[in-house]
């Protein structure tokens, strides 16, 4: 059976509005679709928290896939790479944890928290005195300095610099004077001086 060649050209412009509409109806399906789609960087987010959460619970294997999803993700997004150091980092694996933390400051230089874990990577890697150089850029941040000044005191106490380590606890008690640890470790270095 064959279409008669005016039936033909009678239903050629028809044809041609179908395809054109068809053609609209599919550029707006793809551009309500990239308008609700998450962009990359949501994703990445849900998979770093959901890591964390995993974590927290105990369930290391799942927080490590969670971080490394993430670190696909988007590579230039530290907060991944900052959580796969901490994860490297309790289970001793000190090494890796370094190099998580500094990918992590490559990418942001300014994280407190990236300064903050690398610092005490170094020092439980056995590199007191560039951890002391880490906390010292966390004091100046600001952020945190309580906690980074107890450490430097905890340090230079574990080096036997009993004055230098009291005049951490003190900068520690002083960002923070509701912080407990400066206050009593402050006071056993005062009273281990008294004693020796």
């Amino acid at each position: 059976m064959s279409l008669d060649p005016r039936q033909t050209e009678r239903i050629r412009p028809w044809i041609m509005r179908l395809c054109v509409l068809l053609f609209i109806i599919n550029l707006i399906a793809l551009i309500w679709v990239t308008m609700h789609e998450p962009p990359m960087g949501v994703k990445a987010r849900v998979r770093n928290n959901l890591g964390r959460a995993y974590q927290d619970a105990g369930r290391l294997v799942e927080a490590e896939e969670q971080f490394m999803l993430a670190i696909q993700r988007v590579p230039q997004y530290s907060h991944p790479h900052i959580n796969m150091g901490i994860l490297r980092e309790t289970e001793g694996r000190h090494k890796e944890a370094l190099i998580f933390f500094r990918r992590a400051l490559e990418i942001e230089p300014g994280s407190v928290l990236a300064h903050y874990n690398l610092g005490t990577c170094l020092y439980m890697s056995g590199h007191p005195d560039e951890a002391i150089g880490e906390f010292g850029i966390v004091v100046k941040m600001g952020t945190m300095a309580a906690e980074a000044y107890n450490n430097i005191g905890y340090i230079r106490a574990n080096q036997g610099r009993e004055q230098e380590a009291l005049t951490a606890f003190a900068s520690a008690m002083k960002a923070d004077p509701d912080m407990a640890a400066p206050a009593v470790n402050y006071q056993i270095i005062k009273n281990r001086m008294l004693d020796g």
